[in-house]
């Protein structure tokens, strides 16, 4: 009897309306789960990117510059190099399907005002760099490379007239310091070689900006204009290789280079093709990585080349010359991290945007949709544009 007086106690179970919350939170855990394990494989996949990029580098500039040692002919290497980007890039387009250019959308005048300079462009960074490497020692090449925000924010100012805040201007005159005193220092200092390395890190950041531009407006596929410009800048550079090294090894009887033929011939390829994997793992990296982890990325490269360098050749440096690296070094740095944090405030204001229906009150958006505002890789800088599906605009410094 007491127990019939006893209130039964019911265990409580989910009704019809409820039951669709715990799928959706055990789906939202494996979502969650997922994503973890996505952000592991990818972090995983850009370190072991980002070492092959610094092995290759390094290889390809120990590579250039011991050719050059022996086969003092920088224009030559410059074609072979053009040559090997044109030759290569073209089977990987058709391999990853890489849409091709729709010529019915561009002007004969944008053409002529664009596309055309930007091949001009390539041509004299790729002249420049060689020239440079085989007058300097591959360090401090890679040290007056560093002055590249210099010039961008010149070119951005010129063209756009974009203005940048103090914090810029302070990382920017840490960047010319540094260089200065390497310069002061260096201890295989040459006129020519400075000035061939000032004109390829200028067309460098002239490349970068138009890049970005011409990939906005005619929306083709960053491989696609690689290859395109490598076309191009090889057609504008072979007369001027013609009429120079070309006619030297035409009626000159001297020989030509210290080493054998066929070990010549095998550098050239390989400085081109070693070239032209760095253009493939910076644009892999670019996709994997935010910009300022690109920019960092860079840097490294760049110290690793001039660490190895040194030790490889056997470069004499003094400590004033290492000081100035440093600093270049860390004032582009201090340039990609402030133009980051100036970006931050306008590229993910904190708003209501109404996505597929539902409104998300954090600019954080959980996934890529049409009309979503995102940022163009631009090697030491980032700049925000509005996109569309299948639209890619990828652009990266010192690789084009």
């Amino acid at each position: 009897m007491k127990n019939a007086l006893l209130p039964i106690r019911r265990s409580r179970t989910i009704s019809d309306s409820e039951s669709t919350e715990l799928p959706d939170f055990v789906s939202t855990v494996n979502s969650f789960n997922s994503n973890l394990g996505e952000d592991n494989i990818n972090i995983v996949t850009a370190l072991v990117l980002c070492t092959i990029w610094c092995i290759i580098s390094v290889l390809n500039n120990i590579i250039s510059k011991s050719l050059l040692n022996n086969f003092p002919y920088p224009l030559t290497s410059t074609l072979a190099q053009l040559l090997a980007t044109a030759i290569c890039a073209y089977p990987l387009v058709k391999i990853w399907k890489i849409p091709e250019i729709n010529w019915k959308d561009i002007s004969y005048k944008y053409i002529v005002k664009m596309i055309i300079p930007l091949g001009f462009g390539k041509f004299m960074a790729a002249c420049g760099t060689h020239i440079s490497v085989s007058k300097l020692p591959v360090s401090y090449a890679h040290t007056v490379k560093a002055s590249m925000p210099i010039f961008v924010v010149i070119f951005s100012y010129l063209f756009y007239k974009e203005k940048y805040s103090l914090k810029i201007y302070i990382s920017l005159s840490v960047i010319f310091s540094g260089i200065a005193l390497a310069s002061i220092t260096e201890m295989s200092f040459n006129s020519v070689g400075l000035l061939s390395a000032v004109i390829a890190t200028a067309s460098f950041a002239f490349l970068n900006i138009l890049t970005k531009r011409c990939l906005n407006v005619t929306h083709m596929h960053q491989f696609s204009l690689l290859l395109l410009l490598a076309r191009i800048s090889t057609l504008m550079f072979l007369p001027i290789w013609i009429f120079n090294d070309g006619l030297v090894f035409l009626y000159s009887e001297t020989k030509h280079s210290k080493l054998d033929l066929s070990i010549t011939i095998s550098l050239l390829i390989a400085d081109g093709i070693l070239n032209f994997a760095q253009n493939v793992i910076a644009f892999t990296l670019i996709a994997k990585i935010t910009p300022l982890s690109y920019a960092v990325c860079n840097v490294i490269k760049r110290l690793v080349v001039i660490v190895m360098s040194i030790l490889f050749f056997g470069n004499p440096v003094t400590v004033l010359n290492m000081i100035g690296t440093g600093a270049s070094m860390g004032g582009v740095l201090m340039y990609n991290m402030t133009k980051m944090k100036g970006k931050a405030t306008t590229i993910l204001p904190i708003h209501k945007t109404k996505l597929n229906g539902s409104i998300v009150h954090n600019s954080r958006l959980p996934h890529i949709d049409s009309n979503v505002v995102l940022c163009i890789p631009n090697g030491l800088t980032e700049e925000p544009y509005l996109r569309k599906p299948e639209k890619r605009f990828h652009n990266a410094i010192d690789i084009i």
